[in-house]
């Protein structure tokens, strides 16, 4: 009975409450569930991806946009220790644990739609979960911002309503937090990347984690400065596949 009576009258004020002030929901999201949560063997395995994909254009320095509490900013700053990591996210609650998870990382409690770093600075961004959270009226300076701070290429981590199936879409938008179901791709192709693959992740790309009631996400890989030639703007070559018969891609 309480918890229709949170259906029906709480959980819509609540809702538009962490809506207009977001940084309230992960304060206390960050107290609670991110905080104490234990990653799932499926959810680690898709960040030792992340974090290798990252690490495969031997990148100098590198930013992650909504740190939360550190699990892939861990593994990328362990991957390669003469790595010059940065972190930024709205919770200080989060941050607290992730500057323990990556003590060597430089982090900051900041928005997505101001950044204080410098034009062309790094060489990857990269985020999980965090674009689906952008409402519309912030969501053309955030993706600026993203395009701004980057010299590289933007890897990004998200559930992908685009591509469900109309169940699976429901589901998503009835979900009990405040995300947004709006096309990634072209938000960030209107901030100026270049779209290189949308990429199913296996590991939640599955009969069995679908059956387990988790929604399936995307690595969305983009570049920018397509102009400067192969390097991406100062970092390693990379050689992307564009065979017609891979099963994993969502788009290219």
């Amino acid at each position: 009975m309480i918890r229709k009576i949170y259906e029906w009258f709480l959980h819509p004020i609540a809702r538009a409450v962490y809506k207009r002030y977001p940084g309230l929901y992960w304060w206390r999201r960050g107290q609670s569930y991110y905080n104490n949560r234990v990653l799932l063997p499926w959810e680690r395995r898709a960040r030792e991806d992340i974090a290798r994909k990252v690490l495969s254009w031997h990148p100098s320095r590198v930013l992650e946009y909504g740190v939360g509490n550190g699990q892939l900013l861990k593994r990328v700053s362990e991957g390669d220790p003469a790595l010059e990591c940065h972190g930024v996210d709205i919770s200080a609650t989060q941050m607290k644990k992730a500057s323990l998870l990556a003590p060597n990382a430089r982090l900051s409690v900041s928005n997505i739609t101001k950044l204080e770093y410098p034009d062309d600075y790094f060489d990857v961004v990269y985020g999980i979960s965090v674009l689906m959270y952008i409402p519309q009226e912030k969501r053309e300076q955030a993706f600026k911002e993203l395009y701004r701070v980057c010299r590289g290429y933007l890897v990004a981590y998200e559930l992908v309503p685009k591509y469900y199936d109309d169940a699976a879409r429901k589901r998503y938008c009835e979900a009990t937090d405040f995300r947004y179901d709006y096309d990634y791709e072209e938000s960030l192709k209107q901030a100026g990347f270049e779209i290189v693959e949308v990429i199913k992740d296996p590991h939640s790309w599955s009969d069995y984690v679908i059956k387990e009631g988790a929604l399936p996400f995307g690595l969305i890989i983009a570049r920018k400065h397509k102009d400067k030639g192969s390097n991406g703007g100062g970092i390693s070559a990379v050689v992307v596949e564009r065979l017609s018969d891979r099963n994993d891609l969502l788009c290219l």
